[in-house]
């Protein structure tokens, strides 16, 4: 169960704001009150970055808060948009070849 909130001011502490419900009533009570995070592509990422116009335009042409499109542009950008899981793959892939070489390097010694 989760507690949810009825009145999602986010510094109320009035208890009588606050109800049980499970995962799938704090979703539909997610939905319902519209607090859902727009989900953003790369694209769309690129087009807020470079868009001209007022801050307002732009959040109204992506369905997002002008807030967020503020942070957007503001943010650091990386080059390298892959994610962990890539680079994690590359680093390991790049220490497995290594590794041999150094195993490769131990048994012509042996060998010598």
């Amino acid at each position: 169960m989760n507690v949810l909130h009825r009145c999602d001011v986010r510094a109320c502490i009035n208890p009588d704001h606050l109800f049980l419900g499970t995962h799938a009533d704090n979703m539909r009570d997610l939905r319902e009150k519209q607090r859902q995070r727009a989900r953003l592509d790369h694209a769309a990422l690129d087009d807020i970055r470079s868009a001209t116009g007022s801050v307002h335009e732009i959040a109204a042409r992506h369905g997002v808060s002008y807030g967020l499109v503020c942070k957007i542009r503001h943010e650091h950008r990386s080059p390298d948009r892959r994610s962990k899981t890539d680079k994690l793959l590359e680093t390991m892939e790049q220490l497995q070849s290594t590794l041999q070489e150094v195993l490769r390097a131990i048994s012509v010694q042996k060998a010598a």
